[in-house]
């Protein structure tokens, strides 16, 4: 099964910062493709290009592969993508360093758009009774990240560098019964700021673990 899709969207920001109203529109084209060979591989691929009224035009991409090995009373799934990304400031985040309560060293700082590159690749077995389990190892870097200042709370401020953050994933979920499925995640996230400190406010240990009701 093969398939396409493309289309155009316009998306129009505005907001009012007390000293005017303030706009900005954003045109993106896109197109992707969708297919399965086999019933076992299924390939994706797809491109975006996007133009910022204030911060000019970027084009990126995504791709991914999913594939399918059956094995036992189940099927293990391999998988893996790779992306990128742009995001121009927001209007909010422009507003705010030239607003009443910016203080240095946000104060007047002029922000740019950020990009990011990221991949990841997993692993997982899904049991036809239900259960499964799902391994992902995850990657991303972010060229020029914008943050919000939570040492000082001046405002908006932008890394002249790289940041990343990479780890890995790990979920689960078992039925316990016609009714209640136990669930539980686990991700550890190993993360470095353009100066290659820990990012603030990004725990390297994070679980959850839950039960599902159904009626």
């Amino acid at each position: 099964m093969l398939s396409l899709v493309y289309g155009a969207e316009l998306q129009r920001d505005s907001m009012n910062a007390g000293d005017g109203d303030e706009s900005r529109d954003e045109e993106g084209y896109f197109l992707e493709y969708q297919g399965g060979f086999n019933d076992d591989v299924f390939l994706s691929a797809g491109a975006r290009y996007t133009d910022n009224e204030d911060f000019g035009t970027k084009t990126t991409y995504r791709a991914g592969a999913v594939y399918l090995v059956t094995a036992g009373e189940g099927e293990f799934k391999l998988k893996t993508t790779y992306g990128t990304g742009f995001r121009a400031p927001g209007l909010y985040e422009i507003a705010y360093n030239v607003g009443p309560f910016a203080t240095p060293p946000a104060l007047g700082t002029e922000l740019g758009a950020e990009e990011s590159e990221g991949y990841d690749a997993g692993v997982g077995y899904f049991a036809t009774s239900g259960w499964y389990v799902d391994v992902v190892y995850f990657d991303q870097k972010i060229d020029d990240e914008i943050y919000f200042d939570l040492i000082n709370f001046s405002g908006y401020l932008q890394g002249p560098g790289e940041s990343s953050s990479n780890g890995v994933e790990v979920s689960a979920e078992v039925p316990l019964n016609d009714m209640l499925t136990l669930t539980s995640n686990y991700t550890y996230t190993d993360t470095k700021d353009f100066e290659g400190e820990q990012r603030l406010r990004v725990p390297k240990n994070m679980g959850n673990i839950g039960v599902l009701v159904s009626p």
